[in-house]
């Protein structure tokens, strides 16, 4: 950890992120460094909804990046999601995002693969759900993440993908827009 402190005091980053790190770890990264730890990002979404996690991030202040928003779009096909999405007019996609930017210091990370579909997800962030339906979502959490349900339905993504980040309460709105070849 010591690491991260000196390339920021050499200034060759501005800030320290994580991925894949446990409860343990994070703790051992926060006590550790004279940096503050300003994000990690895991796998987050409605079957695998990383409490614990996030909690540490709440407590710690900092973002909990979260990949993956879609169960490699499971989420599309969980009856609640669908309903929800119905009832909004609203795709069950953004349901996900919005579920997700409703919990504190949680910034998705959605991938998609046109600017239409980038501006139907970012449009998330503007949207709100009431208690009833964060409740019936929060219930779908699955006991073992993406292997409680079916292997990914749908077609092969487009081989120009663009990954962005965003989060309606930070002011990190579209912290990163890249594309990269698959």
């Amino acid at each position: 950890m010591s690491a991260f402190d000196e390339l920021v005091d050499r200034k060759l980053i501005d800030h320290v992120g994580v991925c894949n790190f446990d409860v343990d770890l994070l703790d051992e990264a926060v006590d550790n460094m004279e940096s503050p730890l300003f994000a990690h990002q895991i796998e987050t979404h409605p079957l695998l909804q990383q409490d614990e996690l996030i909690g540490h991030a709440q407590e710690n202040d900092y973002h909990h990046i979260a990949y993956s928003p879609l169960a490699r779009s499971n989420t599309l096909y969980i009856s609640e999601i669908t309903e929800i999405a119905e009832k909004h007019d609203i795709s069950a996609s953004q349901v996900s995002f919005v579920w997700l930017l409703s919990r504190e210091n949680v910034t998705v990370v959605p991938k998609a693969t046109g600017e239409d579909q980038i501006r139907v997800d970012f449009a998330a962030q503007d949207l709100e759900l009431d208690d009833e339906n964060v409740e019936r979502i929060r219930d779908t959490n699955g006991p073992s993440g993406t292997s409680a349900v079916t292997a990914r339905r749908g077609s092969k993504p487009d081989r120009r993908l663009v990954d962005f980040c965003f989060h309606a309460r930070s002011g990190v709105d579209a912290v990163r827009i890249t594309r990269r070849l698959v």
